[in-house]
C-alpha cells in the first residue's frame, strides 16, 4: 500500500509539473486588442446546416466580414497535450486536437479546425493561451476564413477529426459539448 501511495504521489507530481491539468479554460481568441466579444459564432453547436442536411458538431467563429480574421492567432483553451496536428484533407485543412485533463481526472479534447498554419506537433505539451495556429479557410475550401472549435469527451476521438456534422440520431452527441457553454462554466 505504501508503494502504491508513493507511486501515485510521484505520478501526480509529474502530472502537475507538466501543466497537463486544466484548472481553467479560456477562449481560443484572447488578443487584448481584439476582445473575444469581437468574434461572433457564425454557425453554432447543434445548428442545422441545410447544405449538408446535418447538425453542426462544433462552433464556427468569425471576426469582421469574411476574411478579416484570416491569419488571426488561435490559442489553446487550456493546458494539455497535442494528440493530433496535421492536414486532415479538403474540408478540414490543418487541424489540432489537444487533450486536457480535468481536476476530476476526466478528459476533454479541444479541436481547432480549418487552420491556415499550425505551430504545434503531436506529443507536444501546450499551456493555456499558447498560440497553436492561425485562423484559415482550409486552404481555400471555404469562401471565408473561420475557426471551427469542438469540445469532445470521448477519448477515441483524440486521434481523428471525424466529421464536423452529424445526424440528430447519431450517438456522437453524447461525446460533444457546446464550446462556449463549457468555457463559460469552467
Amino acid at each position: 500500500m505504501k508503494k502504491l501511495a508513493l507511486l501515485l504521489a510521484g505520478f501526480l507530481s509529474v502530472f502537475f509539473s507538466t501543466g497537463a491539468f486544466a484548472f481553467q479554460y479560456a477562449y481560443a481568441f484572447h488578443d487584448p486588442l481584439l476582445p473575444s466579444s469581437s468574434y461572433r459564432v457564425d454557425q453554432d453547436h447543434k445548428q442545422y446546416n441545410s447544405t449538408y442536411g446535418k447538425y453542426h458538431i462544433g462552433e464556427d467563429r468569425n471576426r469582421g466580414s469574411c476574411d478579416d480574421d484570416d491569419g488571426d492567432a488561435v490559442y489553446s483553451i487550456a493546458n494539455g497535450l497535442v494528440t493530433y496536428a496535421q492536414n486532415a484533407g479538403a474540408s478540414w485543412g490543418n487541424v489540432v486536437i489537444i487533450r486536457h485533463i480535468r481536476p476530476d481526472l476526466t478528459r476533454v479534447h479541444s479541436l481547432y479546425g480549418h487552420l491556415k498554419n499550425s505551430y504545434v506537433a503531436a506529443g507536444q505539451e501546450v499551456t493555456i493561451g499558447q498560440q497553436i495556429g492561425e485562423v484559415g479557410d482550409a486552404a481555400g475550401y471555404y469562401p471565408c476564413a473561420h475557426l471551427h472549435l469542438e469540445l469532445r469527451t470521448d477519448r477515441t476521438l483524440e486521434q481523428s477529426p471525424g466529421s464536423g456534422y452529424a445526424y440528430w440520431s447519431d450517438p456522437i452527441w453524447s461525446s460533444h459539448t457546446d464550446p462556449s457553454d463549457f468555457i463559460a462554466n469552467y
